[in-house]
């Protein structure tokens, strides 16, 4: 069994988050008390990713650039939920 406390008042960067796994993974690990950046190449479908997660009250943020993109990774950190 894995301790889902390990994860709480952490950030968790989950890439292809706007569906499939990774909106699954997005969802879970804010259940539990990560903050989340949804990142995907996709901005507007990451935005209802966030939309989801805020409603529910998880402390998320968007990087709509995709991490595989080299100039977007400073963007994550500087983005990330606090």
């Amino acid at each position: 069994m894995y301790d889902t406390a390990l994860l709480r008042g952490t950030v968790a960067v989950v890439t292809g988050a706007r569906h499939g796994l990774g909106r699954a993974y997005a969802h879970a690990s804010a259940d539990i008390g990560a903050g989340i950046v949804v990142d995907d190449i996709d901005d507007e479908a990451a935005r209802i990713v966030v939309t989801e997660i805020e409603e529910t009250g998880g402390g998320v943020a968007a990087n709509g650039a995709g991490v595989s993109r080299e100039r977007c990774k400073p963007r994550v950190i500087q983005d990330r939920p606090r």
